[in-house]
Parts: C-alpha cells; structure tokens; sequence
C-alpha cells in the first residue's frame, strides 16, 4: 500500500551544530557542518540509505513503513506490505506483520531494494539452568521470507523467494542476493543475480560461508558479481578464481580488492591483503604476518576502499597505563600502491575509517571513546573538522550508528537509533 505525501512540512532547522553536539575538542575549524534537519520516528530505525546524488533518502523501521524522503526532510511516499506471508504464529502479538531491513539504493534513487521480513512467534518449552525446572517460554522474531524491489515513486515492481542479503549495482539493472547462514554455517538459500524486471539470471547453492561476510558481491558499474573466490561475469562466464584462501571482497571500477585468510582457521585470520587492476595483474600488497592477532583484526576489519584509495587505520602500541596512544589512518594509491597521505593524532579510543565519497575526495571518520567525528581531504590528511557529540547523541561506542554520504561529500546523514540528522558540508566539501 502507497501513502502519498503532498502537504507535509518540515522545518528546517539552520542553527549551529556545535550547540546540539557540543564543542570541538580541538580548534579544527571555526564551526562544522550545517544541520539543515533532523527528523525522529517513534519506532526504532532498522535501515537508512542515503543516493549517492544525495536527492533521496529511504527509511525503514519498526513500525514496518519503508519512507521516501527528498534532500530537504519532505516525505514521498511510504509503503507498508499487505500481501499474505506463510509465517508461524503460535501467538498473537501487536506488533506489525512484517518489516523491511538492509535496503540498498541505485546511485541515483531510482530503485531500492530490501528484504521482508515476516513476524514469526513460537512457543518453546526451556529448562532453568539453575533449578532444572522445565517451562514454557514464548519467543518472537522476524525472519526474511522474500527480497522486495521498488521504484522511487513507491510502486513494488517484484518480489522474490530469495532469502538473504540483497545488493544493487549503481544503475539499478541488477541486484545480487547473498544467502543467509543458518544455525551450522550453511546458506539457507542461494546465490541470486536477478535484473530490474525480476528475471532471475543466476542462482547457486554454496555450501560454505564465511563468516566475515567477505564472500559475494556486485560491482558498482554492473559488470561483474563474484562469490568468495571467483568472479563472474553477467552472462555467468568465469573470469577469475583465485586460492581457496583467498576472498574476492570488493570490486571497483578500476580494482579488485582481495583478501587471504588462514585456510581452515575459525578465528577467520587475515594474513594479507592484495590489490590487482582489471586486467588480473597485481598492483600491491599488504603483509600483516609481524601482526599480532589484534592488530590483524584491527587492520583487515576497518579498511575502506574506494576506486582510487585503500585506506588502512593504524595504531601504534603503548603501555596500558600510558594512554592515550597514537592512532591514526594511512591512504595508499590503487594505482602503484604507494602512501599518499598520512594521519596521526593521540586519543585513548580507535579511530575507525566509516566512508569514502564517491568522487574520491574525502574521508569520514569517527572515535568512539572520544566521541568524535572528522571529516578529511584524503589527498594531504587535512582534517577539514572534528567535531565531539554529548552523552545524549551518544550510541554505545560509537557516535551514531551510521552514515551515508553523497558523491561529492556536500551532504551527509548521521543516523541514530529514533532518528536522522541531515547536514549541509559544502563549506568544506568544494
């Protein structure tokens, strides 16, 4: 079901971010980013996506709406789904039937995909572990029972049985589903390439996972998908496959990002991480075997990657009692792999690289012990801005619980658990 929306007003507020973040630890700039709004919701967020033009903003919550936003806070559209779902219901509960998680949008907002998921209760006897007395428990969840693919007027164009996490290419021609483990690390569906009109293209049933999530993927222009060590090209031809240890865990338009794990290691350890360039030739190599098991985690788990960085956090170990320590980022070039830019400060938390835009420019990064947020011009390591966020705004370790930015880093969301702040960076972004 659409709603449309035509009458709603939503003011913006233009006001200095420092009073709802508090002030800047460091004099890093004179102020920050502009927040133009903020928008709260009454039931927890369960997904946020911004375009990368930075016009559309689709929402998902608990209330089971998907919502469509412009760039100024104005609601498009929302979509609640009515069909009929085969879920197991042992109980009555009031809570919507169904919600929509891990949507993904085109580059340009016209398509979103995501996954629909049923509300399942069930009633399931348990024992103490202290007492060893047996009782009856009630449980509750949702499970994903279809892969849901809509148009940026609100209109779902198809659903599909597949059941795992979707992924769409920047143009919106395609969508690559990666199944879900179950309870023992086996998929519960398969691999699917389904196109805009919801013709499935390519399936597969693998039975193993990782469970780093580095196993499948699609890449941006639409050329090629690659599940754990193998690329594929859209006409399912092979084009690559690399070691067994290796995982295939990006592809952009000018790399091929893989990473080389311990074989038969359950601690999943990352050993190495090479780049190669469309033509299969190696441009680099990142060793981490004079790693300690920390540091590898560290490493290989808070990269980012874009078409023209590779973007490292580092740390540097000190005493426990000498804190804080230094920490920081290194950017190499995907060209020659060679260090372009360097950053380092002292804080007592991690600093954890979050995005890169799309036009390769800037770096958003944030600290979770300090609260922190920065924004920086990757080409020199300028830090543009650092603001620290109050207690209030504050979400576990980490200052919001997500971002999304558009291509050239003029706009940007921070997303907590009831609400969105959207901010206007272009001051810095130019």
């Amino acid at each position: 079901m659409i709603k449309k929306k035509t009458n709603i007003l939503i003011a913006l507020l233009f006001i200095n971010p420092l009073i709802c973040m508090g002030q800047q630890s460091v004099s890093v700039s004179t102020d920050g980013p502009k927040l133009l709004w903020e928008k709260g919701f009454k039931e927890k967020l369960l997904s946020v996506v911004m375009s990368q033009n930075g016009e559309y903003i689709a929402v998902t919550d608990e209330s089971g709406y998907l919502r469509y936003f412009d760039k100024s806070g104005k609601e498009l559209w929302q979509f609640q789904y009515e069909g009929k779902l085969e879920t197991r219901q042992d109980y009555k509960i009031d809570k919507p039937q169904s919600v929509i998680t891990r949507i993904s949008v085109s580059a340009d907002g016209k398509y979103i995909v995501g996954v629909l998921r049923g509300l399942y209760t069930w009633i399931q006897q348990v024992e103490d572990i202290e007492t060893r007395v047996k009782s009856k428990a009630k449980f509750e969840t949702y499970w994903p029972v279809k892969t849901v693919y809509f148009n940026n007027e609100g209109k779902l164009l198809w659903e599909h049985k597949a059941l795992g996490t979707p992924r769409i290419n920047d143009k919106g021609d395609y969508v690559f589903i990666e199944p879900l483990p179950d309870e023992n690390g086996e998929p519960e569906d398969s691999y699917y390439l389904i196109d805009k009109s919801g013709k499935v293209l390519f399936s597969k049933k693998d039975m193993t996972i990782n469970r780093r999530g580095f196993n499948s993927g699609i890449s941006g222009d639409g050329k090629y998908y690659f599940i754990r060590n193998v690329i594929y090209d859209m006409k399912r031809n092979l084009v690559k496959e690399f070691d067994k240890s290796d995982n295939v865990v990006s592809i952009s338009k000018n790399n091929i990002a893989v990473i080389k794990y311990v074989e038969d290691d359950p601690a999943d350890t990352a050993v190495e991480f090479r780049l190669y360039d469309n033509n299969m030739k190696k441009i680099f190599s990142i060793n981490s075997s004079t790693l300690s098991y920390r540091e590898k985690e560290y490493y290989f788990r808070s990269y980012e990657l874009s078409a023209d960085y590779f973007i490292l956090p580092y740390r540097k170990s000190c005493p426990r009692f000498s804190r804080p320590c230094e920490r920081g980022w290194t950017a190499y070039s995907n060209k020659n792999g060679k260090e372009v830019s360097k950053f380092s400060y002292r804080s007592k938390g991690g600093l954890r690289p979050v995005l890169i835009t799309a036009n390769q420019k800037y770096l958003m990064a944030r600290n979770g012990r300090d609260r922190q947020i920065m924004f920086f011009k990757i080409s020199n390591a300028k830090q543009l801005w650092r603001i620290t966020m109050p207690e209030k705004f504050y979400s576990g370790m980490w200052p919001y619980t997500s971002f999304a930015a558009s291509n050239d880093g003029k706009s940007f969301l921070g997303v907590f658990e009831k609400k969105i702040n959207f901010y206007d960076n272009s001051k810095y972004a130019q």
